[in-house]
């Protein structure tokens, strides 16, 4: 999200830049595609309408505007999030993708823990400036010594806890957010949902986390009491949204904690995690997560805007299709308002023929690293999350994609083997589809 605002910039609203928490551990996890009671997570098949597709494709496109060039794009994907202050800029533009595309989902984006308190980016926006009008001082998140938190630059941090100061209407936080989405955004008829921006599962992580003070007495609410409250104040964000507005999805960008209450999170900066710690956290919340499922597994550039690392994004949505998610694939957290269209986005597999399973070890259901397979109606996905090349040999011929990007991955040849290096992912098409 970056945060030069209107028709100058590009880059909107800025997402978290300084620290992505990449857990380094190998889940072992049980896994099968059946929804009941298991612990640790389970793989499965999702109730899919027959008008569904594979792959699913998401964009963060955090604009604050829409052109009608974006709108006409945008429609490509199926489930596009796009701030909120575009349903008041170029709301025209928003019922153009769905007049592209009926059947998209389109989220509107905020920042669940953080306001700006730059007068430049509040002048340029209409709803940001109405919740300026009804924010109280005392909503800021501050540490025992009353300092204020900053996570991204021309924002401070907000206290969403139940021990937060209220405002002139006698609400905290974590009750005016919702009320406000509710009533201001997802009414309008523009929006099928919200999505929540830095929801993390605690903050005692942060710099200085261990020395918030909710309630400002003056001392630090220690380190488990922190996290426990930050979560509660999350949970009634999401449990308010939810009542407000029963019919719209609610989804965020981390905070796997809170799965059972939300359609999905974003799993960002995938391509940094441990793979199996990734894919974990993945079908967790596939599992735990309501109806309609919006999962987003995210890869990006690191902002370096390479947007032709093929390998790189190969593996990622290789990765996604192994579960029913939707993948991203973008420049990264300092610029989400992109376009890139690959080759493998225009494939249809069709619906799943059944889980994901490990060629190296097939019998072996926890999710480690290995030689991954699902198979389609209308071709398979690979993918080697191994630290070496592997060759997989085939029981029938397929032919790859036929490609304009990456042609040595993608060069439409008939193979009956195919060699990955490690870390990447391919699409193999049937021959002949019954």
């Amino acid at each position: 999200m970056d945060l030069e605002l209107g028709k100058l910039s590009r880059k909107r609203y800025l997402k978290y830049l300084l620290f992505s928490i990449i857990g380094v551990a190998m889940a072992t996890s049980a896994f099968l595609y059946q929804k009941k009671e298991v612990n640790p997570p389970e793989l499965r098949t999702q109730s899919i309408n027959m008008e569904e597709k594979y792959p699913r494709l998401a964009n963060l496109f955090f604009k604050w505007d829409i052109t009608d060039i974006e709108a006409k794009e945008l429609a490509k994907w199926d489930l596009v999030a796009i701030d909120m202050e575009a349903g008041i800029k170029t709301p025209e533009n928003l019922k153009k993708i769905r007049e592209y595309n009926p059947n998209i989902k389109i989220l509107a984006y905020i920042t669940a823990q953080e306001f700006t308190y730059r007068e430049d980016l509040l002048k340029e926006s209409v709803l940001r400036r109405k919740i300026y009008k009804d924010f109280s001082e005392d909503w800021w998140l501050k540490t025992k010594n009353g300092g204020r938190l900053i996570w991204w630059p021309g924002t401070w941090m907000i206290n969403v806890t139940n021990d937060a100061g209220v405002n002139k209407k006698g609400q905290r936080w974590n009750e005016y957010l919702p009320e406000f989405i509710a009533s201001n955004v997802l009414s309008t008829g523009y929006w099928d949902g919200v999505f929540y921006d830095n929801t993390w599962d605690g903050v005692v992580w942060l710099p200085s986390g261990k020395e918030l003070d909710f309630n400002e007495d003056g001392v630090a609410d220690g380190a488990e009491e922190i996290d426990k409250k930050w979560q509660e104040g999350m949970e009634k964000i999401f449990q308010k949204t939810r009542e407000l507005a029963p019919d719209k999805i609610v989804m965020s960008n981390g905070g796997k904690t809170y799965a059972n209450l939300l359609n999905g999170i974003t799993i960002e900066h995938f391509h940094r995690m441990d793979w199996s710690w990734g894919m974990n956290d993945y079908f967790t919340v596939l599992k735990e997560d309501q109806d309609p499922e919006t999962m987003i597994l995210a890869c990006n550039t690191d902002n370096t805007g390479i947007s032709d690392d093929y390998k790189k994004m190969r593996y990622c949505f290789a990765s996604a299709l192994l579960g029913d998610g939707y993948f991203a694939f973008d420049y990264g957290d300092q610029a989400h308002n992109y376009l890139w269209w690959y080759d493998e986005y225009d494939v249809f597999l069709g619906r799943p023929n059944g889980s994901a399973y490990n060629i190296l070890d097939p019998k072996n259901q926890d999710l480690n690293r290995g030689v991954w397979r699902r198979d389609f109606e209308r071709g398979i996905v690979l993918v080697n999350s191994t630290d070496k090349k592997q060759t997989i040999f085939l029981e029938d011929e397929f032919h790859k994609i036929n490609g304009n990007q990456d042609k040595e991955a993608n060069s439409g040849e008939i193979v009956k083997k195919i060699s990955l290096e490690a870390n990447d992912g391919i699409i193999l098409l049937k021959i002949s589809v019954d």
